[in-house]
């Protein structure tokens, strides 16, 4: 599997390396931002890794910059920790975020989990899986809406969607959903889930503040509703 990796820190890059490469990746190092954007394109890796080893450096602008042309899973590694940060992170597209410090096992256990739930899904037996007035092509990642629209999802949007769509109003625990769709279990990430349903409803809900069809149980985790009723806050 590939990586892009980029990073501030010419040392912390190289030990990374090395980490990925002794667990059998593929990794693609370079500290220049121009040069990350034009191997992202060259290459076609399967993950890019943003790191930092400064809490002064801010990575969201090159995040910003990344999601304008690629879906491919992304990766922010920061000491910034903040609960705002990581928010911003994932409101931007980042598909997971881990805070230094962490373990060098820890950072392969990542990659591998959510290199693995980016790989396209063997669903091509399946059919469209239709509930309410929206249909999911699990081929080509594509919901089209009630007003004909065919709109794009990510493969984490489309993991959740599909998850949910697959068991219409049966409510989804927030743990399974990591599990599922980042392929790793814990505690601690309920705002990832919180992040990916905001972007999904973002793309599918003619009203995000007040959805139809992926809804909120709190203290528990969400929903795909078979019926039309807006959530009420």
């Amino acid at each position: 599997m590939k990586v892009l990796l980029y990073g501030d820190n010419r040392d912390q890059l190289d030990f990374d390396t090395f980490v990925l490469r002794q667990a059998g990746l593929q990794p693609l190092a370079t500290s220049s931002a121009d040069k990350l954007l034009a191997m992202c394109a060259e290459e076609a890796p399967d993950l890019i890794i943003l790191e930092t080893t400064s809490r002064e450096t801010d990575l969201l602008p090159l995040v910003g910059r990344l999601r304008t042309d690629s879906d491919t899973a992304l990766m922010l590694i920061s000491p910034q920790g903040e609960e705002e940060h990581i928010l911003a992170a994932l409101d931007l597209g980042v598909d997971d975020y881990l805070p230094r410090p962490h373990s060098p096992q820890m950072l392969v256990a990542r990659i591998r989990a959510l290199i693995r739930r980016a790989q396209p899904v063997p669903l091509s037996a399946l059919g469209p899986v239709s509930v309410q007035d929206l249909v999911l092509d699990p081929e080509q990642h594509v919901v089209t809406t009630a007003d004909g629209s065919a709109v794009r999802l990510t493969n984490m949007e489309f993991r959740l969607l599909f998850l949910l769509m697959r068991n219409p109003d049966r409510v989804i625990p927030t743990e399974t959903i990591v599990e599922r769709v980042w392929g790793y279990g814990g505690a601690g990430e309920a705002t990832l889930v919180k992040n990916l349903v905001s972007r999904l409803r973002h793309k599918i809900e003619p009203d995000p503040a007040h959805p139809r069809y992926v809804k909120t149980v709190p203290g528990i985790g969400y929903s795909f509703s078979s019926t039309s009723s807006p959530e009420t806050s």
